[in-house]
């Protein structure tokens, strides 16, 4: 999955408190790849030679204004903003969080013959699993640090204990998920995970889980994994740490 090219930049990533971080002019910008829209300051004007447009607040309708220090004091972590698709689908990335680096190039990134095909979902992207022998959809969200299953099923699966996840659309940001070990499969020529996965909130799945969509993919599942990642072909390919 690897690749060399005039255009590869590589950056700092890092892996705290359950997230994943790029560095960009020496400041952490959260990965977040199941949001729409990047906001923050501070960012460079360019990245692998592509102008880079990132705008310092987001507004949603019917919810609070999030700029970069707001999200920063919310999450209790500094943050100068989130990369959302706006800016990560511009690009193809490879991301090694065992080893703290990321790659990205605006050109296209060679991929292992084994990387899956993703669905749009509106400016998102989801990754086909199957769970208990049936299809499912999960939405590629890095910026939720659990990973989450909206099905009644996941309460057949043995329990994981209480986690604390983040979202600054619930009310205080912080909130508890009940969790439970799910089998996943991941396409062909990969062998079914344990997958950590909790429910949302009722009041956050409206807007976490786009329609036809049955959960999330967070950030504890990318970050324990090598992954190359072309949104604009709509491809994930990924290796665990053991392979």
């Amino acid at each position: 999955m690897g690749a060399s090219s005039k255009a590869m930049v590589q950056l700092p990533l890092h892996h705290q408190n359950g997230l994943l971080f790029i560095e960009l002019s020496a400041q952490r910008w959260l990965l977040d790849t199941g949001s729409a829209l990047s906001f923050g300051s501070g960012a460079p004007a360019s990245l692998a030679g592509r102008p880079l447009t990132i705008l310092p607040i987001l507004a949603r309708p019917g919810k609070p204004l999030l700029t970069g220090p707001k999200f920063s004091q919310g999450l209790g972590l500094p943050c100068a903003g989130v990369l959302g698709m706006d800016v990560i689908g511009q690009f193809d990335w490879s991301f090694n969080a065992g080893k703290r680096t990321c790659r990205v190039t605006a050109e296209a990134m060679p991929l292992s013959e084994r990387s899956l095909e993703l669905r749009q979902e509106g400016p998102l992207l989801s990754v086909p699993a199957k769970i208990r022998d049936q299809e499912r959809h999960l939405l590629l969200a890095s910026g939720q640090q659990l990973s989450y299953f909206e099905d009644q099923l996941i309460e057949t699966f043995a329990g994981g204990g209480k986690a604390r996840d983040y979202n600054p659309c619930f009310i205080g940001g912080w909130y508890m998920a009940d969790t439970y070990h799910v089998a996943v499969g991941f396409g062909a020529g990969h062998a079914s995970e344990s997958l950590r996965c909790g429910r949302l909130p009722p009041s956050l799945r409206k807007d976490a889980v786009p329609s036809g969509c049955d959960g999330c993919l967070g950030a504890e599942f990318l970050a324990s994994h090598f992954f190359a990642f072309a949104p604009r072909r709509r491809r994930l390919a990924y290796l665990t740490t053991g392979d």
